[in-house]
């Protein structure tokens, strides 16, 4: 699947993370944005946003972990 920046998304793996000194457990079916992609198209950046759209961290993360989200 091809992903472009400024996609919705959604996690389909638990991940964990750390951003600027907080961390924790991105669960399954959290939503986000793609951010920037890199040459390398496996790894893009993808901001990730709580049920209030508020930002909870921005990582680096392997496409296999997301899918589209159809739903915006």
């Amino acid at each position: 699947m091809k992903f472009k920046e400024l996609d919705h998304v959604i996690l389909r793996k638990e991940v964990s993370f750390v951003d600027d000194g907080d961390e924790g457990i991105l669960p399954v079916g959290t939503k986000g944005v793609i951010v920037h992609i890199y040459p390398n198209p496996n790894v893009v950046i993808v901001e990730f946003f709580d049920q209030d759209w508020e930002t909870i961290c921005v990582e680096d993360i392997a496409i296999g972990f997301l899918e589209l989200d159809e739903t915006v």
